[in-house]
């Protein structure tokens, strides 16, 4: 059946900034931390969607101001009637469908979205994290200057729990991808990772070569996830929901480091991000994102998560205050050894400033 979207066309310019965004000249801004995410919210729309066929703005005045005192662990929060709701869920849908277009061609979009409730996979990488930044200042800039790093993605990198390689395998198969490779896990996911494979799509017919990487989890998804070595790579979207692990650094071109040193793996070249191995430049006290902070993935209040899509049954949660796959597994990380920023109470002097 077709899908009421499939005669969306998608806008060829990027949506219009509100009004206190359109007159001021991009510049890079400060990290936003927990405590200005009242300024981070006006400023970037997050989370960010653009227009539906130009008469109404997702994020009307109104809601952009109630967003403010809201605490940041909840994107839905946000929404305060079920029409503006109903709204992002579909903007959601849409901006998914246009991004993944290079890899997943758009009559796929729906069988893809199937196979990917059956195995529990999700998407992370750049195209996760283009798909929260959509229509913040970072991507009207880079549209702007053309700086095609974070208008595209290289490839397309998917995360499987155990037990569902074969099956996702199959399907891209079956879907003209070919010559799979076994690749080498990078040493920060050694031990969240069990295989990751690569198989690229050959042009033909009007289509596209596109490469695609699949990873199969030691564990749940959420595990690979918050293995990663930067802020930029923790961000996951499946079937049902959207996560964001540290929501306030999705639309800055400026993602952070560990700076645990055996879990630092060798840098991209033109990566579409800025590394920092630091939080110093952060603007208030860090909060829940604090990457010094152990944290754990049931009743933790840094995580935004967004449920964008009603058509699969969403399975019921161990914990009233944690969704279902947050809770399939009780995982504790530790982003970072130090705190970089003096406004927060973990804060660490660089070591040779220690007396």
């Amino acid at each position: 059946m077709s899908s009421p979207l499939s005669n969306y066309s998608y806008p060829s310019t990027p949506p219009a900034s509100p009004s206190s965004i359109r007159n001021t000249p991009w510049a890079p801004s400060r990290t936003p931390t927990r405590t200005s995410a009242r300024l981070a919210i006006k400023n970037t729309r997050f989370p960010s969607f653009p227009r539906l066929d130009e008469p109404v703005t997702l994020f009307a005045p109104k809601i952009k101001d109630r967003a403010g005192p809201r605490r940041f662990n909840s994107a839905e929060a946000f929404y305060y009637c079920t029409e503006l709701m109903g709204l992002a869920q579909t903007a959601t849908e849409i901006i998914l469908k246009h991004i993944l277009c290079p890899f997943i061609l758009l009559h796929q979009f729906y069988d893809f979205l199937e196979k990917m409730n059956d195995t529990g996979a999700g998407i992370m990488g750049s195209v996760a994290r283009r798909m929260l930044a959509t229509n913040s200042m970072m991507m009207q800039h880079a549209i702007k200057v053309k700086d095609f790093r974070y208008l595209r993605s290289n490839d397309l990198n998917i995360v499987v729990p155990k037990g569902s390689l074969d099956a996702m395998v199959e399907w891209f198969t079956a879907h003209s991808y070919d010559a799979w490779d076994t690749e080498v896990v990078s040493k920060p996911y050694v031990g969240s990772v069990r295989r990751m494979v690569s198989a690229t799509r050959q042009p033909q017919n009007g289509v596209p070569r596109a490469r695609i990487t699949i990873s199969e989890s030691l564990g749940n998804v959420m595990q690979v996830i918050l293995a990663s070595n930067m802020t930029c790579q923790t961000n996951l979207v499946t079937s049902t929901r959207v996560y964001a692990v540290y929501p306030t650094l999705v639309t800055d071109q400026h993602a952070l480091k560990t700076d645990i040193t055996s879990l630092i793996s060798p840098r991209r070249p033109r990566p579409p991000y800025l590394l920092r191995t630091s939080n110093f430049r952060w603007t208030g006290p860090c909060g829940f994102h604090c990457p010094s902070l152990p944290r754990k993935t049931v009743g933790d209040k840094g995580i935004a998560s967004f449920l964008w899509n009603t058509r699969y049954p969403i399975p019921e949660s161990r914990y009233s205050d944690t969704d279902s796959l947050l809770a399939q597994s009780i995982l504790q990380w530790r982003f970072a050894k130090r705190c970089g920023n003096p406004k927060c109470k973990r804060f660490m002097p660089p070591r040779s400033l220690v007396m």
